[in-house]
């Protein structure tokens, strides 16, 4: 089976490739079919899927900061750790996040925005306890970023450990001077909040007569 296809111009090959393209995808040839490409609106993403050599298990590529990644399709049954810790499997995702940084430290999943991110976006879910775990994790990984150690504490409070949200606020304080990862603007609440939780706490020690 194939399929031939004539153009009245020099310039026909592009509308041929997409013709091919389209017949294809509704005969199921491995070797034409094209990329899937997506664009996500709210993040400078783009992926893109297809099969390895044009057949095989489908591969999804992610271009971030014009530099492409790939990454094989998940098994049947198999759960990024974010999704273990979204289940209730905490012990199961810390412990993939681990391995993850064990074997590819640089890897974006891994990296200190991606975990802080996941954890904030965790307890906004109503995960609290997951998401302390999870930006536990984050701030033994990272010791000096007071992005992580903040959103510790927000976690903290969220579940109502406020001796963990001080001890994250004092750490705030402690790696801000030197931690010129975050904008002016977020160093700034980071500061703020970390000094307000901490006046909060003075003023709920109970007065000596």
């Amino acid at each position: 089976m194939g399929a031939v296809v004539l153009a009245n111009s020099d310039n026909g090959a592009p509308l041929a490739e997409e013709i091919l393209r389209a017949v294809a995808r509704e005969y199921g040839w491995p070797g034409y079919l094209p990329r899937e490409r997506f664009v996500r609106r709210d993040e400078e993403l783009t992926y893109v899927f297809h099969r390895e050599n044009g057949r095989g298990a489908l591969v999804a590529g992610v271009t971030i900061e014009e530099e492409e990644r790939t990454a094989p399709r998940l098994a049947a049954g198999d759960r990024l750790p974010a999704e273990r810790l979204e289940e209730g499997e905490v012990e199961v995702g810390l412990s993939a996040y681990r391995a993850l940084h064990a074997a590819a430290p640089d890897d974006p999943a891994v990296a200190e925005e991606s975990l802080s991110g996941r954890g904030l976006a965790l307890m906004a879910r109503g995960h609290a306890l997951a998401a302390v775990a999870l930006l536990r994790l984050a701030t033994d990984l990272y010791p000096n970023s007071s992005r992580a150690w903040d959103a510790l504490a927000q976690a903290a409070l969220a579940t109502g450990d406020r001796g963990l949200a001080i001890s994250a606020s004092r750490q705030v304080l402690a790696v801000l001077p030197g931690d010129w990862t975050p904008t002016a603007s977020w160093r700034v609440v980071y500061r703020r909040r970390a000094e307000e939780l901490l006046r909060g706490s003075r003023s709920d020690r109970p007065r000596r007569r």
